[in-house]
């Protein structure tokens, strides 16, 4: 005999109806690929959202020490300098970032 039990808790139990629909953040699409395929050291492909506030944008930049270097095709995307090294941890961490719609490093096409 199989029991299923459901566990409510304080927060679902208090949870009323609404008319509203519920803004969440859309998590940023991280295109990390393959992270060990050839890549240029110190650069990544950044695209922040549209909507966006540009002072926001520029602490994030600032915290990371990104550098712009130029327009990436005509999505909005900008290649970055960063610190050569740590572009695996400026990926994970940009990529927590509800301002970022994506973040991947700057692959070498051959």
């Amino acid at each position: 005999m199989l029991i299923a039990a459901i566990v409510l808790t304080p927060s679902v139990l208090s949870a009323a109806p609404s008319s509203e629909p519920v803004q969440q953040p859309i998590p940023p699409l991280v295109r990390t690929g393959d992270l060990n395929a050839e890549r240029v050291p110190g650069q990544l492909i950044v695209k922040f959202r549209a909507a966006a506030d540009p002072v926001a944008v520029a602490d994030v930049e600032s915290a990371e020490a990104l550098e712009d270097v130029r327009a990436v095709g005509r999505s909005g995307a900008r290649l970055k300098r960063t610190r050569p090294g740590d572009e695996r941890g400026a990926i994970e961490r940009l990529s927590r970032s509800p301002l970022v719609e994506y973040v991947e490093p700057n692959y070498i096409a051959r």
